[in-house]
C-alpha cells in the first residue's frame, strides 16, 4: 500500500511584500524559488531586499518561483515571529541573471555548516519529455547514484550539488544508494510516477541517520472539486482571491480545469457572497503537477472550530502509466466515524486511514470485492463494493463520508490525467 497524503503549507506567502521584488516596468528578469531542507533548523521568517516574504517557513516547504529583475539580492533569515528589526540569524547575497532560474536550498545544520546553496534549474521539460533536478542535501552524507530498477541511471551526486537529467513518461522503481554501491538503500522512490512536460525537482534531506526526500512537480495539472459537507448550502472557491468554481452544492462535483502548480491560498464562502466577506474556512495548498487533484468540502458546516469544522483539503493520485494495472484511492471525509481500512476480499490491504487522509492501492485491472471497514473491526463494514471494475491506467476513488443524518454515504468516480481530471461516476 502507498500512502499519499495532501500537504498544507504552513509558510505563508506575503504578495504585498514583494514590491521590492517584482519588477516595476519591462527589464530583463529572471526567477528564484526557495526551499528549507535543513531538517534541524527551526522556522524562519524570509527577507528579500529587507522586504519580508515569507512566514515561518519550515522543514521541507518550499515557495512558489519569484520573478524578479536581473540584479543582486540579499536573503536575510529571522526566527519565525520575530521583529523586523532584530538581527537576522543568516543573510546570503545572490546574483540573478536575466532568463535565469535559480533554486535556492537552506540546507546543513545551524551552527555548523549551514548555508543557503544557489543551484541553477531549468523550469521547462523538453519537448515530450520530463525533466528531473536532484539536489543533495545532506550534510556528510556520501555521493549517491540514482538508480531504475537496479541499474544506476547517473552516479556520484555529491552534497552540495545539483544533477538534471531528462527521463520519458512512465512509473519508475527509483532508488537512492551511495556512489558504487547497491546497500544500504538510502531511499526507496519506487512507484514514481513520472509524467511529461512536468519538471521534477528532487531533494535528497534529512540527516545521515534518518534520510527522506521532497518532490516538487512544476508543470500542468488537472483540478476539481466536490462538496461533502452534509448541511452546507452552496459554496465558493477561490484561490488567491479568484472565483474558481461556483455554487458546489452537497455531493456535487464542480467542472474541470486546467491549472498550473504552485501554492494557493484556498478559501470558501458561500456561494454568492462577496469575495472580500470572511471566508468559512481558507488555507494554503502546493498543488504539484502532472496529478489529478481534488478539493473537496468536509466537516460539519455548524462547527467554527476543531477537528469536525468546515474544511477543504487537496488530495491526489499518483497517475497509474504501467500497462494493465490500477489504483483505488480512499479519502476519509467523514468527521463523526473512526479510522478505516480498505478490504479486498475481506482481507485488509491499507494501514489504517484516518479522518482527512487518503490511503491507496494498487494492482492489475480486473474486477475486485472492495469493502471499507472500521480498523481494527472488520465485520463493521461502512461501504460494500461488490464486483467493483479497476480499469486500465484508471485512478478510482472514493469518497467516504456521511449523509445529512449521519449514516455512511459514499461518491466514486474515476480519472483519467493525461485527458481529463474526471472521466465518469460510477
Amino acid at each position: 500500500m502507498k500512502r499519499i497524503f495532501y500537504l498544507a503549507l504552513a509558510a505563508v506567502l506575503i504578495l504585498s511584500a514583494l514590491v521590492a521584488v517584482q519588477p516595476t516596468q519591462a527589464q530583463s528578469q529572471g526567477k528564484f524559488r526557495l526551499i528549507h531542507a535543513s531538517a534541524t533548523a527551526p522556522e524562519v521568517d524570509v527577507y528579500v531586499n529587507g522586504e519580508r516574504v515569507f512566514n515561518f517557513l519550515a522543514f521541507k516547504s518550499y515557495s512558489n518561483f519569484i520573478k524578479a529583475n536581473a540584479g543582486t539580492y540579499e536573503i536575510a533569515l529571522r526566527e519565525a515571529g520575530a521583529a523586523e528589526s532584530t538581527d537576522p540569524v543568516f543573510t546570503k547575497e545572490f546574483k540573478l541573471a536575466a532568463d535565469q532560474t535559480l533554486t535556492i536550498v537552506a540546507q546543513g545544520e545551524p551552527g555548523n555548516d549551514f548555508d543557503m546553496i544557489v543551484y541553477e534549474t531549468e523550469d521547462v521539460a523538453p519537448s515530450g519529455k520530463a525533466l528531473l533536478h536532484l539536489i543533495h542535501a545532506i550534510p556528510t552524507a556520501v555521493g549517491v547514484d540514482l538508480t531504475a530498477k537496479d541499474q544506476v541511471v547517473t552516479k556520484n551526486i555529491e552534497y552540495g550539488t545539483v544533477r538534471s537529467l531528462p527521463a520519458a513518461e512512465g512509473l519508475y522503481d527509483l532508488k537512492i544508494v551511495p556512489t558504487g554501491q547497491s546497500e544500504p538503500v538510502v531511499l526507496n522512490l519506487s512507484g514514481s510516477a513520472i509524467v511529461k512536460d512536468v519538471v521534477y525537482t528532487y531533494v535528497i534531506t534529512g540527516t545521515v541517520e534518518e534520510p527522506t526526500s521532497m518532490r516538487i512537480g512544476d508543470g500542468r495539472m488537472y483540478l476539481g472539486s466536490v462538496n461533502v459537507a452534509a448541511g452546507t448550502p452552496p459554496i465558493d472557491i477561490y484561490l488567491n482571491d479568484e472565483l474558481v468554481f461556483e455554487g458546489i452544492a452537497f455531493k456535487k462535483f464542480s467542472d474541470l480545469q486546467i491549472r498550473d502548480s504552485g501554492r494557493y491560498r484556498v478559501a470558501i464562502r458561500k456561494n454568492g457572497t462577496a469575495a472580500d466577506s470572511d471566508p468559512i474556512f481558507q488555507t494554503n495548498i502546493a498543488l504539484p503537477g502532472g496529478v489529478a487533484a481534488n478539493l473537496i468540502v468536509m466537516g460539519n458546516p455548524d462547527s467554527t472550530s476543531g477537528d469536525d469544522q468546515m474544511r477543504i483539503n487537496a488530495y491526489w493520485g499518483a497517475p497509474i502509466i504501467s500497462e494493465g494495472r490500477s489504483s483505488v484511492n480512499v479519502i476519509h471525509a467523514a468527521p463523526s466515524f473512526a479510522p478505516v481500512v480498505i478490504l479486498e476480499s475481506d482481507k485488509a490491504i491499507t494501514t489504517p486511514i484516518a479522518y482527512q487522509d487518503i490511503g491507496s492501492a494498487s494492482g492489475p485491472a480486473k474486477t475486485y470485492q472492495i469493502k471499507v471497514a472500521d480498523n481494527g473491526n472488520n465485520s463493521l463494514v461502512r461501504i460494500n463494493l461488490p464486483d467493483y471494475e479497476l480499469k486500465a491506467g484508471k485512478l478510482h476513488f472514493v469518497i467516504f463520508t456521511q449523509d445529512e443524518s449521519g449514516k455512511p454515504d459514499v461518491l466514486r468516480f474515476f480519472a483519467s490525467p493525461f485527458v481529463s481530471l474526471r472521466d465518469g461516476v460510477n
